[in-house]
């Protein structure tokens, strides 16, 4: 568990939000749409032509040539080999870039490591993306009734569906092996590319419809740009869950009186604050109950301390996606920065954070890749002991 102690900030008058409509991040979408017009082997031959006039080695040349277009291809075969089902331009041209510094070595070391960098690819593109790990959670709360037994749930996050595939049918095995009382799931039904695709609705409602808990399944939006409400509306009634939009939901488990707060997302943690807020005014959530918040950003959590919410239950960051070793993520989309990137946390001695690495990949332009990163289904034993916490 990370204890972190941090100020809440106010984001009003920022201009984007991640995960909302217009943000500058889906401006690669459309530089992709104008690279993708030009056929990549002439992407590759402009690769080695610069590398030629700048090192005068024909070799040099022909590697970043070849390797180049081996990337290219290996990307294109992902959706041949139902991996995932990204466009692969941009991707590559984008791997491309990395390859070049390397080939400031000698010719034998520049080789050595454009095949160490083709077996990075096979390895971040092709194997851990499609292999959910289980991260184990162990958590007692004080409340003045105990458990005799802890009660297990799962969380799950950021499915971002594109089709199912193998990753998809391990989760479900794989979620359905843990014998669970309760499943939440904290938003992004969909992939940016495949919010209109009626197949990928239907692996939607496919990949719900398996889950199975002695308690039920609930559930939030996820991002405004994602989770868009004309596709998500048509889908709730066939998920075989219980969908919360700003609403509290009480429920019993191993008699304790559980309370599920499911607050829709705007990215804008000013005002999702008030209409939770709201949502706890009066008797409506109570302290003596364990209240559970199901939010998608971790962006709420410095605010947390004051309102009576046990644990927030969050994702969207997908840890990263991309984690250098011993540095961290590259990128996190939180407001926070790399403050909450994935794990267990203690905020400001309260809440307790759940932040999910995800499921799935982002979509349009964006690399189908998980580097230290991998799919993440989340198991907390919770714990109710009396006089005792942790």
């Amino acid at each position: 568990m990370k204890q972190i102690q941090i100020e809440s900030k106010d984001f009003s008058s920022r201009k984007y939000y991640p995960g909302t409509p217009g943000h500058p991040f889906h401006t690669i979408d459309t530089l992709h749409e104008k690279l993708a017009r030009v056929p990549f082997p002439v992407f590759a031959a402009l690769f080695g032509v610069l590398v030629f006039l700048v090192s005068g080695q024909l070799e040099k040349s022909l590697i970043i040539s070849g390797f180049l277009l081996l990337d290219w291809i290996l990307l294109l075969v992902l959706p041949l080999l139902r991996v995932s089902f990204g466009p692969p331009t941009l991707t590559a041209l984008a791997l491309g870039m990395m390859r070049l510094p390397f080939l400031l070595f000698n010719f034998p070391v520049a080789l050595t490591f454009q095949a160490l960098g083709t077996a990075l690819v096979l390895y971040g593109f092709y194997i851990e993306p499609q292999f959910p790990k289980i991260s184990r959670y162990h958590m007692v709360l004080s409340k003045t009734c105990g458990t005799e037994q802890p009660i297990r749930i799962v969380h799950l996050s950021d499915l971002h569906m594109e089709y199912f595939t193998s990753r998809e049918a391990r989760a479900v095995e794989q979620i359905n092996a843990l014998s669970p009382d309760l499943i939440l799931f904290s938003g992004d039904f969909f992939n940016l590319s495949y919010q209109e695709d009626l197949q990928s609705h239907e692996n939607i409602v496919r990949f719900f419809q398996n889950l199975k808990s002695r308690h039920g399944t609930y559930a939030v939006p996820g991002s405004p740009s994602v989770d868009v409400p004309h596709s998500l509306e048509k889908l709730i009634p066939k998920l075989n869950l219980t969908f919360l939009k700003d609403q509290v939901v009480d429920l019993q488990i191993n008699q304790v009186s559980i309370q599920i707060i499911g607050l829709a997302c705007t990215h804008q943690p000013g005002q999702d604050y008030k209409r939770l807020a709201e949502l706890c005014q009066g008797d409506t959530v109570e302290q003596d109950k364990v209240a559970f918040l199901l939010y998608h950003s971790p962006d709420l959590a410095p605010q947390l301390h004051s309102l009576p919410v046990d644990i927030q239950f969050s994702g969207h960051t997908h840890g990263g996606q991309v984690q250098i070793p011993f540095l961290g993520p590259i990128y996190t989309g939180s407001l926070y920065g790399y403050a909450f990137s994935s794990g267990h946390y203690l905020v400001n001695g309260r809440p307790h954070l759940i932040l999910s690495r995800g499921l799935g990949l982002e979509g349009e332009a964006a690399p189908r890749v998980r580097f230290f990163s991998p799919p993440e289904i989340g198991l907390i034993s919770l714990e109710i002991a009396a006089h005792h916490v942790k």
